[in-house]
């Protein structure tokens, strides 16, 4: 099974990867073209939608994972045609309602209330997007559950190289407005979904006398506590957005975004592939095999993932500020000081998959108390810390936040399905990554992007045989996939 989660997770991390180019390569073009202040302004838009959607949503993409098992073993009371029409015909309608509340709410409110004039407007021709992310939801959900990651990840990179494409002929060819730059994403990111809605639609039989009110409601009732969680996950991973415009004012908001897209853009090539590909299996094997597998399953999933994570913050601490200033031109370089923060932040709380697997599996309820906690405290550490540390103390609350909310999770995770967290293996990554770390600090060349390549291929070779020389997990995983290659 392990096998299998890295066949899934290799294909998550190589659309992240190439998702993360595109990302690199518009990131770049947009803050060297856009004002500081628009580039934050753009980040505010992208996260209001973000949040609107999820009510969009419903937590109805949450189901189609879970319930997707069940449909197709014929062991729950629902088949395959009830669960296809209930979620299609149930999200769309959901949507297209939440679409329209929202373009009305952003009608109606007063000029008066918004900080920049032009967001009204904005806001206004984002309205389709809630849809529009409802419907790519969807449909990946249904990838997701039916294990074809490749197909999905397929998608993703054309999407986003899609977006990339239509924003560089923009911004080229047409105009440098951010008017101009938020059409040519949408217009993108439909022509994408469309295509999707083609592929992942075409074999499946859409029936009204299929959908099953019941069966929505079941749904509605696992996924809605999670839509709180969703909801409480937003604030907590963007809410500082708000704050950070509130208090210091949009320009400091776009210098701190563009570092904070810099450590997701690694976050979604590893992280999110896990999350991707891992609940979909243990969601199978809870349903098949029962506890002790799922319980074998996740402990090893969780000890190759600490393997990754230490070296990939003191990575990106070491090299990430080279990076955005050779990224951006020297524009957002203040927002170095936020990178290692932010990256531990995420890095850290890229466990929970796995941390608060009994939680996703038996007790879904609890974790929108967990992440409300969590947002709280961090929208009170954002109060607190951005007025006398700025844009740092965002980063400082937002990792503090993460931790306290990983360590709710393992507690609570354990009392429902006690995992094995891997203390001493940890410990010894994290020294390794230390080792790492300073080694990499002492490189330096006649330039900052010599210096950082350097660090990336000494990084590179360091880590990885401190591991191989230390740790015999890691051995045997690596040898047994040189052995399956040779075979």
């Amino acid at each position: 099974m392990l096998r299998n989660l890295l066949v899934h997770v290799s294909r998550y991390s190589l659309a992240g990867l190439m998702g993360s180019l595109a990302g690199l390569v518009s990131f770049p073009i947009l803050t060297r073209m856009l004002s500081v202040s628009d580039y934050g302004l753009l980040s505010l838009i992208v996260t209001t939608i973000t949040f609107v959607t999820a009510f969009g949503k419903s937590g109805l993409q949450f189901s189609i994972v879970r319930y997707y098992s069940d449909a197709e073993s014929g062991k729950g009371k629902w088949n395959l045609a009830n669960y296809h029409s209930t979620i299609i015909l149930g999200m769309l309608g959901i949507g297209t309602i939440v679409m329209l509340l929202w373009a009305l709410t952003v009608y109606i409110l007063p000029a008066s209330i918004w900080a920049e004039p032009k967001l009204k407007y904005l806001f206004l021709i984002t309205a389709i997007l809630v849809l529009a992310e409802v419907s790519m939801s969807m449909m990946s959900g249904f990838l997701q559950a039916m294990q074809k990651s490749g197909w999905l990840s397929l998608f993703t990179v054309v999407e986003r190289y899609g977006v990339l494409i239509f924003i560089v002929v923009t911004l080229f060819y047409i105009s440098t407005s951010l008017e101009s730059v938020i059409i040519a994403r949408m217009i993108a990111q439909i022509t994408a979904i469309l295509f999707l809605a083609y592929y992942v639609l075409r074999n499946i039989e859409l029936n009204k006398s299929s959908f099953s009110p019941p069966m929505l409601k079941d749904m509605l009732i696992y996924g809605i506590p999670l839509l709180g969680s969703e909801l409480a996950f937003i604030i907590l991973s963007l809410g500082d957005r708000y704050i950070i415009q509130w208090k210091i004012g949009s320009e400091p908001l776009g210098i701190y975004s563009a570092a904070y897209n810099l450590c997701e853009y690694v976050q979604i090539m590893l992280v999110v592939a896990l999350f991707q590909a891992i609940r979909p299996m243990y969601f199978k094997l809870w349903s098949e095999e029962g506890e002790q597998a799922t319980k074998d399953f996740i402990n090893k999933s969780l000890y190759f993932y600490m393997m990754l994570c230490f070296p990939i913050i003191a990575g990106v601490a070491i090299v990430g500020p080279a990076l955005l200033n050779l990224l951006t031109s020297g524009k957002y370089s203040e927002g170095a000081v936020v990178i290692p923060y932010v990256i531990a932040g995420l890095m850290i709380h890229g466990a929970h998959p796995m941390l608060g697997a009994g939680i996703f599996i038996k007790k879904s309820t609890i974790l929108i108390w967990i992440t409300l906690a969590a947002a709280i405290v961090n929208i009170i550490l954002n109060i607190l810390l951005i007025p006398p540390f700025g844009i740092e103390g965002a980063a400082i609350a937002t990792l503090l936040s993460y931790v306290f909310m990983t360590i709710v999770e393992t507690i609570y995770g354990r009392r429902l399905l006690p995992v094995d967290f891997p203390f001493i293996a940890s410990l010894k990554f994290l020294a390794l990554s230390l080792v790492m770390y300073f080694v990499l600090k002492q490189i330096s060349m006649a330039g900052e992007v010599s210096t950082m390549i350097m660090q990336i291929i000494a990084g590179g070779v360091i880590y990885p045989t401190l591991l191989l020389a230390t740790d015999k997990k890691a051995r045997t995983i690596v040898f047994e996939r040189v052995r399956d290659r040779l075979a």
